[in-house]
């Protein structure tokens, strides 16, 4: 048997179905809805928002490059695989 780090139930619409494809559509994760939430709220708030967004991206960025024991300039978030694979 399988042991999964994180349980089936953290998963939003999970509940009776096994997902197998995790290419670019996995899961969300039920701790993601409130994320993804803010974000859409800052974001209809048009430009006004922006230096929030940027605030946002920039602290991720410094969590990341402290995970990684790396500066946060070298730290870049792309919108897909497609993305990153072109750019090489």
């Amino acid at each position: 048997m399988i042991n999964s780090l994180i349980a089936k139930s953290e998963f939003v619409g999970l509940e009776a179905a096994a997902h197998f494809a995790t290419g670019g559509e996995s899961p969300m994760l039920r701790s993601h809805e409130s994320v993804l939430q803010q974000f859409m709220h800052d974001k209809s708030q048009g430009e006004s928002a922006r230096e929030l967004q940027h605030a946002v991206l920039n602290e991720a960025r410094a969590q990341c490059a402290r995970l990684f024991k790396v500066a946060a300039r070298d730290i870049t978030f792309l919108s897909s695989a497609t993305e990153g694979i072109n750019t090489l």
